[in-house]
C-alpha cells in the first residue's frame, strides 16, 4: 500500500525492481496476507510487469493461504488479480470460494464489490454464482449508489435478466 502512494505513477521501475529481486531472494515465507495482498496491488497500480516468478510465488501463497486472508485483503487480492489481468482459473476459484463462506458477513459494500470482481474474473462457478444473486436479492432493499451500480454490473455479466427474475425475482427489482 505504502509502495503504491508513496512513489510516484512515472518512476515505479527501480524501486519495483528491488522489491522484485529481494522476493526472488527471500520468498514470501515472511510476509503476511496483508503484505501479499498489496504487493500484488501496488504492481497492478503501476500495471508492472510481474516477473513470472515472483508472480508465481505470491500466487502460490494466495491459493495456499487465501482461506486465512482477513476480509480485506482477501479483496484486495481479488482486485489485484483483476487489474493485472491473471486468468489461472485454479487460483481464483480458491480465493473466490474464500470469498464465498463470508459473504453473509461482508458489508454491502464489500459484497457488491466482490461480486462485481467476480463477474469480471471469467470463473464459471454456479454456486458462487447463486450465492452472490441470493445476497444481492436480500440486499437489494439497503444498497444504494455506487453499490447499487457494482451489484447490478455484476448481474448483468453474470446473468440474464429471464434467469434474474425466475430464480431471484430480481428483474423487476433494479428498476
Amino acid at each position: 500500500w505504502a509502495l503504491a502512494k508513496a512513489v510516484p505513477q512515472s518512476q515505479p521501475a527501480p524501486l519495483l525492481r528491488s522489491v522484485q529481486d529481494d522476493l526472488k531472494r527471500q520468498g514470501v515465507a515472511r510476509l503476511s496476507p496483508q503484505d501479499v495482498s498489496m504487493l500484488l496491488w501496488s504492481f497492478a497500480r503501476f500495471e508492472w510487469d510481474v516477473d513470472a516468478e515472483v508472480l508465481s510465488t505470491l500466487t502460490h501463497h494466495v491459493a495456499t493461504n487465501c482461506p486465512e486472508y482477513p476480509d480485506v485483503s482477501l479483496l484486495v487480492t481479488c482486485l489485484a488479480f483483476t487489474r493485472l489481468g491473471f486468468a489461472q482459473q485454479p487460483v481464483l476459484v480458491e480465493l473466490y470460494r474464500s470469498v464465498y463462506a463470508r459473504l453473509p458477513a461482508l458489508r454491502d459494500s464489500q459484497m457488491a464489490f466482490a461480486f462485481f470482481l467476480f463477474s469480471t474474473s471469467g470463473i464459471r462457478d454456479e454456486p458462487l454464482l447463486r450465492r452472490f444473486l441470493f445476497e444481492c436479492s436480500q440486499r437489494l432493499p439497503g444498497l444504494r449508489g455506487h453499490d447499487l451500480s457494482n451489484a447490478l454490473l455484476a448481474c448483468s455479466r453474470t446473468s440474464t435478466p429471464r434467469a434474474l427474475e425466475e430464480a431471484y425475482g430480481l428483474g423487476g427489482r433494479f428498476r
